[in-house]
């Protein structure tokens, strides 16, 4: 076990910081040095200044929020800097302080008691920004749909029953129509497009509704702001373009991956970059990323318990990719997607495929090779032998015989 004579623990908060600074040899008494600052830019570099001076070797602090982040970048590079996990520093009840939690922190990281978590390059957090603010604008574009949705039901426009996609080319169109203030049919009808031509008088039979000024402000209003969320979704996308052409070569090999493409590859790469080598193994990394069974054992008894908790922003990256990948044709992953949603329902089927895309990705970029579906056939033998066995039932169930040659007799 490695043993550091100095270290510091912090415990963090919005407005301060409660140190505690121990020094001291294994087997020895240790000097205690407790301090309180602020969270300031000035606070933060009088921090680092006296860390400096003590000769700290290691701080610890637990990752609360976001409040970690600017005192982890005020500090690294100057020591190492241990950043833990809520659910390893959970605090003894009835014993709670500030202080008490920097001391525990303190004498935990002297004996490198707690693990650190996995914090990506300082060039790799520069896509993280971009990347999860990307989540937030389509799930707020997300939001502004079901509301306009709620709208249109409301107002006695049930656009959403003969329409397959009210946002799309078609719906868009009529919205903007209505929007404005154009109430005729012949007005109305050339918006059609496509295949919904065929529905013209559907169409015409939902859209019936006359509607009041202040309905078609509200409906202006929601295309406006969907128009705008368009708008920063594609300036967002843009911008996490252009900064995932430092790793180009990583970004092509995870679209090698089924159902994997651009944005996807620069969203994963925006959140565990190319260096994996925190993670010992394939398993370690799936487990980080949340899509691992999680252990629930009682009484050498085992109790369900779901997946692990980890990096929820990937994990829903690939649980959409797992979503696709299960209807892709000629795809390994579907053929065991398929096998499994039998036998487990179709959610934990896929969160199971996302499991295998987290393995796959931790294989490409720790060798630095494409992904290549195998060349055998995608079904494996057991499975062509357990429908070879379900086909003969039925015909036997039918008053059918059923003679197998010896070769298929397995």
């Amino acid at each position: 076990m490695s043993w550091h004579t100095c270290v510091c623990g912090l415990d963090v908060h919005r407005s301060s910081l409660a140190t505690c600074l121990l020094r001291g040899s294994p087997g020895e008494p240790s000097t205690r040095i407790e301090r309180r600052f602020g969270t300031t830019f000035t606070d933060l570099n009088n921090l680092k200044a006296w860390l400096l001076e003590e000769h700290c070797e290691v701080l610890g602090m637990e990752a609360t929020g976001v409040f970690w982040k600017p005192l982890h970048r005020t500090l690294e590079g100057e020591m190492r800097v241990v950043v833990a996990n809520p659910a390893h520093v959970k605090a003894i009840l009835g014993h709670k302080t500030d202080r008490h939690d920097a001391s525990w922190l303190a004498g935990k990281i002297r004996e490198d008691g707690i693990p650190p978590s996995f914090i990506p390059a300082p060039e790799i957090r520069k896509g993280r920004d971009p990347a999860r603010l990307h989540g937030n604008l389509v799930r707020a574009k997300t939001q502004a749909k079901n509301q306009t949705l709620k709208l249109l039901a409301s107002i006695g426009l049930p656009l959403s029953s003969v329409l397959s996609d009210v946002f799309g080319q078609t719906g868009m169109g009529i919205l903007k129509a209505l929007s404005q203030g154009t109430t005729a049919w012949s007005a109305l009808e050339g918006e059609l497009r496509g295949k919904t031509k065929a529905h013209a008088e559907r169409i015409r039979m939902a859209l019936e509704m006359p509607l009041i000024e202040s309905e078609r402000w509200q409906l202006g209003f929601q295309l406006q702001r969907l128009a705008a969320l368009d708008a920063q979704v594609h300036e967002v996308d843009s911008c996490l373009k252009i900064w995932s052409e430092a790793y180009a070569t990583e970004r092509t090999l995870l679209t090698t991956i089924p159902d994997i493409g651009e944005l996807a590859a620069q969203l994963i790469l925006a959140e565990i970059g190319t260096d994996l080598s925190a993670f010992p193994s394939a398993r370690h990394f799936a487990s980080w990323v949340g899509l691992a069974p999680a252990n629930n054992e009682t009484g050498g008894r085992m109790r369900p318990a779901g997946t692990r908790k980890g990096g929820k922003i990937l994990r829903s990256v690939l649980v959409e990719c797992a979503q696709a990948a299960s209807r892709t044709r000629g795809c390994h992953l579907r053929v065991k997607y398929q096998a499994l949603s039998h036998r487990m329902g179709s959610p934990k089927a896929k969160v199971a495929i996302a499991h295998k895309l987290a393995l796959i990705i931790y294989r490409i970029l720790v060798d630095n090779r494409p992904y290549k579906e195998s060349e055998t056939d995608l079904q494996t033998s057991e499975t062509r032998a357990r429908k070879l066995r379900k086909a003969v039932r039925i015909i036997e169930q039918l008053g059918g015989k059923v003679v197998i040659p010896s070769s298929h007799s397995r």
